[in-house]
């Protein structure tokens, strides 16, 4: 696995703070940052994108950081930065909250919204930076998991604490995680996203009927993509509502339910199709495992999602996109 290692040891004293502010605005979001003690700041940095996440391994010492309004109206990308303290304290402040993270504790910021970051002291933090829809699509109420801190300590919430640690290790190991490193970033993001919903359950913050049906129906919907006949009146059969309930839990997002099936089975058709493994498989085929009934309509659905015909996917993926999908791709899914 490729990883990217920078520290401020590398340029002169009086040119640290900058240079570590342009390396964590490249790396992660647009930074400001103001160090306890400027004259003696040092920082160092490691790197690497796996599969859909890229993760940032930072550690510094002591200092103020704010993403601003004004960072804000640069950016292009929205991403949830899974925050997992590693070493030393931080406390973290985004929309009107505050809580102090210590070693295993995690939470999720919005890069589209200002926060700030208090580090007292020398310290170490795993940043996970994720496109907002992936995990869009597995919680129904991301919104209600930020700017909250979530105790890794034990139970689930520690099992996804190490699990992320592990995996980082993993990552940084010489031989890495290779060919399935797209297996284990899905399997990151759902282990995640579970610790997520049953914290947010067990705070009371999902409680809401309307979160709690639209989470069920996102689970059935991952549960049956594979089915061609999955529509709306099959989910709310299953679901035990109306198709017009249904289609009122969609009305908030800026997808109808049909065009959220139809982006699922993409997604998993797009990962499919990067598998050295499934190289000798038909696209009509991976197709029609994935619910679609026509290779025809498979085919234009897919290249105006990605940018690619599913041919040009799968032979952009062999020739070194081992660790998720293509640049252009990804800023595909990114923007839609």
């Amino acid at each position: 696995m490729p990883t990217i290692v920078r520290s401020t040891d590398q340029v002169s004293p009086r040119e640290r703070v900058s240079y570590w502010k342009s390396l964590t605005s490249d790396a992660m979001t647009q930074l400001e940052v103001h160090p306890a003690e400027p004259k003696h700041f040092s920082g160092r940095m490691v790197a690497a994108e796996v599969g859909q996440i890229r993760i940032v391994d930072v550690e510094s010492s002591a200092a103020i950081v704010r993403h601003t309004q004004r960072h804000i109206a640069s950016a292009t990308d929205a991403e949830f930065m899974v925050c997992l303290m590693l070493q030393g304290s931080s406390c973290q402040r985004q929309l009107g909250q505050e809580d102090v993270l210590h070693p295993n504790d995690f939470m999720v910021l919005d890069s589209t919204r200002p926060y700030e970051l208090v580090f007292p002291e020398t310290n170490r933090m795993l940043v996970l930076c994720i496109p907002q829809q992936e995990l869009a699509r597995r919680v129904a109420d991301c919104d209600g998991s930020v700017a909250r801190r979530v105790c890794g300590d034990g139970g689930l919430n520690g099992t996804v604490s190490t699990f992320i640690r592990q995996f980082w290790r993993q990552c940084c190991d010489t031989k890495g995680v290779g060919v399935i490193a797209p297996r284990l970033s899905d399997a990151l993001l759902d282990l995640l996203s579970g610790a997520l919903i049953a914290e947010s359950d067990r705070q009371g913050r999902s409680c809401a009927r309307p979160i709690k049906r639209r989470q069920q129906v996102m689970d059935f919907i991952d549960n049956h993509l594979c089915d061609p006949a999955l529509s709306p009146s099959m989910i709310a059969d299953a679901c035990g509502m109306t198709v017009r309930y249904l289609h009122v839990l969609f009305e908030e997002g800026d997808e109808s339910v049909q065009r959220f099936i139809i982006r699922r089975r993409l997604e998993e058709c797009a990962r499919t199709l990067e598998q050295h493994a499934t190289n000798t498989r038909s696209i009509a085929a991976i197709a029609l495992e994935h619910g679609f009934t026509s290779p025809t309509h498979f085919g234009r659905v897919f290249r105006q999602r990605f940018g690619l015909s599913p041919g040009e996917f799968r032979a952009q993926a062999g020739h070194g996109a081992e660790i998720g999908v293509s640049a252009n791709a990804q800023r595909s899914i990114t923007r839609n």
